[in-house]
């Protein structure tokens, strides 16, 4: 039970929840009436999220034993190894609900898989190329929605929205981070550039 609830906690149920909605906009404004298949998008959505943040994690756990120490990985409530694999079990089970709304869905869904994974391994500790990527990815959530509806073009404007939203979130997360960040050796806006010129940009940034 202990693992289990651990397990729930580092999918970060809240956080994947944000993706999701970002999927039900994105099929709402596509105004085609295919709830189906919207609602088979959010859960793989919900899903794929979820298994980005367990990937995280279980990369992230020496960070966070500065930064999160209470998390279940650090705490020892979930070793590293249940990590990895409800990591890509919540991955496959993603793809595969994508696979039966359409081709394309299933196309978008990987790449966004691909690209999260990707983040959390080499893109993170970049400097502004990780903020993107993650702004990138939260963009193409409400792109998902309008490609499982069946009609792309009404979700770009939410899309370009979310990344503004998102890219000035991330830049805000480096402050928070900064401790953790810098004895872990991650190169981000905060502590590549100083924690004063990461406030400016977070403070005149337009989302």
């Amino acid at each position: 039970m202990s693992r289990a609830k651990g397990l729930y906690k580092i999918s970060r149920p809240t956080t994947s929840l944000a993706g999701a909605l970002a999927v039900l906009m994105g099929g709402y404004v596509a105004g085609t009436g295919e709830w189906l298949n919207v609602i088979l998008a959010v859960i793989a959505t919900f899903l794929a999220s979820a298994a980005a943040n367990a990937w995280n994690d279980y990369l992230d756990i020496e960070i966070d034993r500065i930064n999160q120490p209470k998390r279940p990985l650090p705490a020892g409530k979930v070793s590293p190894r249940a990590a990895l694999i409800f990591s890509f079990a919540l991955t496959g089970l993603a793809l595969l609900i994508a696979a039966f709304v359409s081709w394309s869905a299933f196309l978008v869904a990987l790449v966004t898989a691909v690209a999260l994974y990707i983040y959390s391994w080499k893109l993170k500790s970049t400097v502004l190329m990780g903020n993107a990527t993650i702004a990138t990815v939260s963009a193409v959530s409400a792109i998902f929605g309008g490609v499982a509806a069946g009609n792309v073009r009404p979700s770009l404007w939410l899309a370009l929205i979310i990344f503004v939203t998102i890219m000035g979130r991330e830049v805000l997360k480096t402050l928070a981070d900064y401790e953790g960040d810098l004895r872990g050796h991650c190169r981000t806006v905060a502590t590549v550039w100083g924690l004063r010129r990461a406030r400016i940009i977070f403070i005149f940034w337009p989302g």
